[in-house]
């Protein structure tokens, strides 16, 4: 099976836009966005997508652009769940 080539950036937000989805800003990590990590020492996939299903983390993939791993994580039913922070 072949491998789709990577969204740019700006293809990845008119894909999300096409399909209704919202790529969630997020503040509280070095990608900035909801559901998305960044690794910068694994090029040329630096972005990671991933879930938490049953209390176990899923990882979605990995990603050229910040917002195709945000892309791919707006999929998810797990994305239209609420945030929940925890003040200690």
């Amino acid at each position: 099976m072949a491998q789709a080539e990577p969204l740019t950036a700006a293809e990845a937000v008119a894909t999300a836009e096409a399909e209704g989805l919202t790529l969630q800003r997020s503040g509280n990590n070095q990608s900035g966005f909801r559901g998305s990590q960044v690794y910068p020492g694994c090029p040329p996939k630096p972005f990671e997508a991933r879930v938490t299903r049953g209390g176990t983390q899923v990882s979605l993939g990995s990603f050229a652009t910040a917002e195709e791993a945000a892309l791919q994580y707006a999929r998810t039913p797990e994305s239209r769940q609420p945030t929940t922070y925890f003040v200690l």
